[in-house]
């Protein structure tokens, strides 16, 4: 009766090893699993922390281009610009004296035919 009480409980306890082995094994595999899950996680994060870095970078450089091909724009311009304005001047300077030309002409022209006038 104690060999069959003895195979009975080493029958139990093997049960009960098995059992719990089962549960370690299904809790290692929960682990793992959630580990793994955190790990996608955080190399998802840090992967799109480098993309929007990029983009930022890009988006710095884009800008960076711009402000310099403006500021050539601006220096290539700044000549002509000048130029301008001395033209704007000088035909404003030409169109005064034209002016005034053509007013001391009528009044030459005015001199003239009242000369002409009296001598009739």
């Amino acid at each position: 009766m104690k060999a069959r009480e003895d195979q009975v409980a080493a029958q139990r306890d093997k049960q009960r090893k098995t059992e719990q082995a089962r549960k370690d094994e299904e809790q290692r595999k929960r682990q793992a699993a959630q580990q793994a899950t955190r790990r996608a996680a955080a190399a998802k994060k840090q992967a799109d922390e480098q993309a929007a870095k990029r983009e930022q970078d890009a988006e710095a450089a884009k800008r960076a281009e711009q402000a310099k091909i403006n500021a050539r724009e601006q220096e290539v311009a700044a000549p002509a610009t000048a130029e301008l304005k001395d033209a704007t001047a000088k035909k404003t300077a030409a169109t005064e004296q034209r002016s005034e030309a053509d007013r001391v002409e009528n009044l030459a022209q005015a001199e003239k035919d009242k000369r002409q006038s009296t001598a009739r």
